[in-house]
């Protein structure tokens, strides 16, 4: 029952913006430091394990075991994905066992402003920005936001794909 109490308010507080807080933090931060490049990749469970019933989800961090080693899928729960990911997994590029980048699906053109948005919470003004002129899959003309972050030595960038602009990705 103690537990129950800052659930509620934690859930409260995910309703309440678009970057989603919990304890504090946006769940783009928790994630990145629970996913911390440059550390070792976490010890994380198979994803056959932690399946929700429909197959389509996962129940906690975990991560596929097949792959060739260097990008791995991991799985991020739903209450601990940011709003703006697209789907339930995003790669972790390794060496050896050390994290060495991050490649999160974004809904592109739909979650930008969000994207953004935590990413200049956790990195500071961008020191490129602009808006690129796509064509969505119907031919509408959009404007999506193509930008990049460095804190030394990591350098992340946000944008659309071009093919897709309901399609982005966030890399660190």
């Amino acid at each position: 029952v103690a537990h129950a109490a800052p659930a509620v308010q934690s859930n409260a507080k995910t309703n309440a913006t678009p970057a989603a807080i919990i304890d504090g933090k946006d769940q783009f931060s928790t994630m990145l430091d629970t996913l911390e490049i440059g550390s070792p990749l976490p010890g994380l469970p198979d994803c056959a394990d932690h399946r929700t019933p429909d197959g389509k989800d996962v129940t906690a961090y975990c991560v596929e075991l097949r792959g060739d080693g260097v990008m791995r899928q991991v799985g991020v729960p739903r209450d601990k994905r940011p709003t703006f990911m697209d789907g339930p997994r995003l790669v972790a590029l390794v060496d050896g066992n050390a994290l060495v980048g991050l490649i999160v699906p974004t809904d592109g053109i739909r979650s930008q402003d969000a994207a953004a948005q935590a990413l200049n919470a956790r990195y500071g003004k961008p020191f490129r920005q602009e808006m690129v002129d796509m064509k969505d899959k119907a031919g509408k003309g959009v404007k999506t936001i193509h930008a990049g972050w460095m804190r030394k030595p990591l350098t992340v960038e946000l944008y659309a794909i071009p093919e897709d602009p309901n399609e982005g990705t966030i890399e660190l």
